[in-house]
């Protein structure tokens, strides 16, 4: 999806090649059978490490503290490359607003802890939080963005 939205933002013709994960597109990044790859922060650090390629953008509004020197996607030029992976915690329709208030609470206190904080940065990942219905807010704007950039690409499930 990430390699669609750059496709288009960039006006540029690419073949999408899908990998199953990361670890296998890396080392045909390495050998010059894909020529760029676009992947999470985790990998993206584990091939910086490894020398294997440069990075050129982060996706996001702005440059991100585990990939320092990288600027963000609008800084090299592609305003409109905004590409975050995320996760969320979701509860079944109908679950009493009681519950769900008190998970929300308790979801943060985790994921604010210092202890969940320094492990998320190790492995390049920034936590955001918010109420049920700013999540809601949230998932159906998503839902929204990549619907036009599926449609837009053609994209089929198999």
């Amino acid at each position: 999806m990430a390699g669609e939205l750059y496709r288009m933002q960039a006006g540029v013709d690419a073949v999408s090649v899908s990998y199953k994960n990361n670890q296998q597109a890396a080392p045909d990044l390495n050998n010059g059978i894909i020529t760029f790859m676009i992947c999470d922060t985790g990998s993206a650090k584990m091939i910086l490490a490894s020398g294997w390629a440069d990075a050129l953008a982060v996706t996001q509004a702005e440059p991100y503290s585990a990939l320092p020197g990288v600027p963000s996607a609008p800084q090299a030029g592609m305003p409109g490359l905004i590409f975050t992976t995320w996760s969320a915690f979701y509860a079944p329709k109908g679950t009493p607003r009681d519950i769900i208030v008190k998970l929300n609470k308790d979801i943060i206190a985790a994921g604010t802890s210092p202890e969940i904080l320094a492990k998320l940065e190790n492995m390049g990942g920034a936590p955001s939080f918010t109420t049920p219905e700013g999540l809601m807010e949230f998932t159906r704007s998503e839902i929204e963005a990549w619907r036009k950039v599926v449609k837009s690409a053609n994209i089929k499930i198999e």
